[in-house]
């Protein structure tokens, strides 16, 4: 009993995790989905709001277009857009080493910060990995390859509970902070202006 009421208080630990189950069987069989998005002719059936909790980007486009469609730019690969659309049901992402940029570039458009951090977080403790998605782009090297240099070939990025992305939030906060100070002597001139 909660202190002081006369209410119970009990809680479902798994609720959360199972619903999103629910809501991926859903949209795998093309149940109650009720937004399409469209990435270079590949059409990906979702739920509103599971991509508007995503991402800022999809929450923008839903609520203030109202758009049951979406079209993602060309430059926007479809498997690495169907992964990352899976992540949001899951939690978890797997993405192939070579292809870290690619889905680097695809979070950082959609604005999925938690994707965004991860990424970078892979890219600063591997930089081999930038360099051989720069160098070869996304061609896979065999072991048996001169310049092989055995880079794990993907990258598992599990939920572990967390909602906080720092180093996107740096980024935004410091965007932020150079606003404030533009602001600032914006309104200094000004005032310097009218003395």
């Amino acid at each position: 009993m909660e202190p002081g009421t006369n209410s119970f208080r009990v809680e479902f630990p798994d609720f959360s995790s199972t619903i999103l189950q629910k809501l991926n069987q859903q949209r795998q069989q093309g149940q109650l989905c009720d937004v399409s998005i469209v990435v270079q002719g590949h059409i990906f059936r979702a739920h509103k709001a599971v991509l508007a909790a995503s991402s800022p980007y999809f929450c923008d486009q839903v609520l203030l277009k109202n758009s049951r469609r979406i079209v993602l730019p060309d430059v926007m690969n479809p498997r690495v857009f169907e992964n990352i659309l899976l992540s949001s049901y899951t939690g978890r992402l797997v993405m192939p080493a070579p292809e870290i940029v690619s889905y680097l570039t695809a979070a950082s458009f959609l604005q999925m910060w938690h994707v965004v951090d991860k990424c970078t977080e892979v890219l600063e403790g591997n930089p081999t990995v930038l360099c051989q998605k720069l160098n070869h782009g996304s061609d896979h090297q065999s072991p048996s390859s001169s310049s092989y240099n055995g880079l794990v070939e993907s990258f598992e990025l599990g939920s572990g509970g967390h909602t906080d992305f720092p180093k996107a939030q740096e980024l935004r906060d410091g965007e932020n902070e150079e606003e404030s100070t533009k602001d600032e002597l914006s309104s200094q001139l000004t005032e310097h202006e009218y003395l």
